[in-house]
């Protein structure tokens, strides 16, 4: 029997002027039954050990605190006024260094499979390298979201300014070109000359198409080095994109496509 979900991510970001940000938690509704869960990182270890301005004891306890917040079983209180659950209701305050994506809603078959597909995507630093998603399980995720909206979709090549195929992973309502990367496993030097290939490619479908960059990565074991030379390849992307978008941001954007009304990220 088909449910329908939403779930939103908890992020940490050690600043507001900075991108750099790793995934804590993710908090589910099942709308059709009303269970709620909040799943929390198995790792906080090594996200202290990341964030040094982090005190794994005072992360633990918040991240309970939450937990015990959205899995009460039929209602909370904000300002102490009783009202039934909405996720939007409960992370919109969540504003300063801990911040949840927008909310994604979609339906699903089976609600604790889904649960544990999305920790993998989200929370992938739980589970061994054999263990961790790979872009084609990423693929197929964001797969979901779409087809979940009833969007049209399709993998069409578009053509470039000499008539040469360009294969973007998606073509959503023939409007948004979808391209994912996998930075992950990429050297420096394959992350900047993807980018730039990419940028190239971008420019001659954008007259036509607005073109989305969605990556993953692995921001936060790099070294100093290797996390600029990510950056340099992000920020070539993201100038010549309508979008470059983070996995979990981009997942709350394609779950957004929807009657022309685009959530801002």
């Amino acid at each position: 029997m088909m449910c329908k979900i939403k779930y939103s991510a908890l992020t940490y970001y050690p600043s507001f002027l900075l991108t750099d940000n790793t995934t804590i938690g993710v908090a589910f509704h099942n709308l059709s039954t009303n269970e709620r869960r909040f799943e929390i990182t198995s790792n906080i270890t090594r996200i202290a050990n990341t964030y040094d301005e982090l005190n794994p004891d005072i992360l633990k306890i918040i991240l309970h605190s939450i937990k015990e917040s959205i899995c009460k079983d039929s209602s909370y209180s904000f300002n102490n006024t009783e009202t039934s659950f909405d996720l939007y209701d409960f992370t919109k305050f969540y504003v300063n260094e801990f911040k949840f994506t927008p909310i994604v809603e979609v339906d699903v078959e089976n609600f604790d499979s889904f649960i544990d597909e999305a920790k993998k995507i989200y929370l992938r630093y739980d589970y061994s390298k054999e263990q961790r998603p790979s872009v084609g399980d990423e693929i197929k995720f964001l797969k979901h979201i779409i087809s979940s909206k009833k969007n049209d979709c399709s993998s069409k090549p578009l053509f470039g300014e000499f008539n040469d195929q360009i294969n973007f992973d998606y073509i959503i309502n023939n409007e948004y070109a979808i391209k994912i990367f996998d930075f992950k496993n990429s050297t420096q030097k394959q992350s900047i000359s993807t980018a730039r290939s990419w940028a190239l490619a971008a420019q001659e479908v954008t007259p036509m198409h607005k073109v989305v960059f969605i990556y993953s990565h692995d921001m936060d074991i790099l070294s100093e080095n290797a996390k600029s030379k990510l950056k340099t390849a992000l920020a070539i992307l993201n100038k010549y994109s309508y979008k470059t978008l983070e996995i979990s941001e981009g997942a709350s954007f394609i779950s957004s496509i929807t009657n022309n009304q685009l959530s801002v990220i």
